[in-house]
């Protein structure tokens, strides 16, 4: 009969007790793409901190906000303000006599850009006929967006207290019809994205009673875009 109790001792002794399987050790393949991935992830971490402590957003890259408007408020202040930031229009000071014309000869490929946009948008609806380039309704708008660009400010009323109508029979259009104007956008395809995104806005560019446009741009010093488009009927 064997002897139970020495059997057992032995398999308690920690001397004599075997020990766990020994794995097989790392190739080079395996400790080289364990040492890349934790050198991709410290530089994934690094990268977030930089984000989080002294990169810049994205999305504030630009230095100019844009903007539209659909009301027609009262005159602007002169005092100017910061792109993409509507005038307060209940501290208006009065305006000036005139409306403040720099030079300014606008972008005609991007503004014939803008006319293109439109028209495909129309054509989109399908019961619209294209608008149709007009030189009086040109000359309006390129006045206002001079005269906003000087100012800077973004309104429907220029710095003489003129709206929209005013302006287009003034330069030689009888049967003004409507206006849009808007700042900070850098290309035709965003304003007109813009504009069609806001419910007025998309309804002067739909509107079927309009047969004509005048579109203008002009950069005020700072470097925002200032944008008017005119219908007529």
């Amino acid at each position: 009969m064997p002897d139970v109790t020495r059997t057992l001792a032995f398999d308690a002794d920690p001397r004599y007790a075997p020990g766990p399987p020994r794995k097989p050790p790392m190739s080079k393949l395996a400790i080289a793409g364990t040492i890349g991935a934790v050198v991709i992830s410290i530089g994934l971490v690094l990268s977030l901190l930089t984000l989080s402590f002294g990169g810049k957003p994205v999305s504030q890259s630009k230095g100019n906000l844009p903007g539209v408007i659909e009301d027609q408020g009262p005159p602007p202040s002169a005092v100017a303000s910061e792109p993409g930031v509507p005038v307060p229009t209940d501290e208006a000071e009065t305006p000036s006599p005139t409306p403040t014309r720099p030079d300014a000869e606008g972008d005609a490929a991007v503004e014939g850009q803008v006319i293109k946009l439109v028209n495909n948008e129309r054509r989109k609806r399908g019961d619209c006929e294209p608008v149709d380039p007009d030189d009086s309704l040109a000359e309006a708008a390129r006045v206002h967006s001079a005269d906003m660009a000087a100012g800077k400010f973004l309104n429907h009323k220029g710095s003489d207290g003129s709206d929209a109508d005013q302006r287009m029979q003034a330069a030689g259009y009888d049967d003004p019809l409507s206006e849009n104007v808007a700042r900070g956008f850098t290309s035709a395809k965003d304003v007109v994205k813009a504009w069609m995104g806001r419910k007025e806005q998309r309804n002067h560019i739909l509107d079927c009673d309009a047969r004509s446009i005048g579109v203008s741009v002009v950069v005020a010093d700072d470097g925002t875009p200032y944008w008017t488009q005119n219908f007529g009927a």
